[in-house]
Formats: C-alpha cells, sequence, structure tokens
C-alpha cells in the first residue's frame, strides 16, 4: 500500500502527467458525446479553450459557456 501511494506522488509531480491534466481541460475529454442541438463545440478566441457554446435566444450568436464571450 505504501508503494501505490509513493507511486502516486510520483505521478503527480511528473511534468507529463500535468501537461496531460493541462490538455484535458484545455482540450475536453474526448470520449465527450456529440453537443445537444442549440450547442456547438469550438474554440474560444477570447479565453482559448476548446469550449461548448450555446445559441443565444434571438440565434444569432453563440456564448462561450467557459468565459460568456459571444461569437
Amino acid at each position: 500500500m505504501a508503494q501505490r501511494q509513493e507511486d502516486l506522488r510520483t505521478l503527480e509531480s511528473s511534468t507529463l502527467y500535468r501537461r496531460y491534466l493541462d490538455a484535458l481541460r484545455r482540450h475536453g475529454d474526448p470520449r465527450d458525446e456529440a453537443p445537444s442541438p442549440g450547442h456547438v463545440i469550438r474554440r474560444c478566441n477570447h479565453c482559448g479553450m476548446k469550449a461548448m457554446f450555446r445559441l443565444d435566444l434571438e440565434g444569432t450568436w453563440h456564448e462561450c459557456l467557459h468565459c460568456g464571450h459571444l461569437a
């Protein structure tokens, strides 16, 4: 059990593991399903994240659900 905890601490301090977690935050889980109608997934020019955008009530603009920027 102690060896497993040590392995976990080593993994968490690994640069490669941290880069993997950062990539998951930026790009999302690759297993995510397609968005529901009225939503699209794209990269936001304002915050730089790959995020889901929701169509506004008028149906003319998409809003980034991460930062709220309209596109």
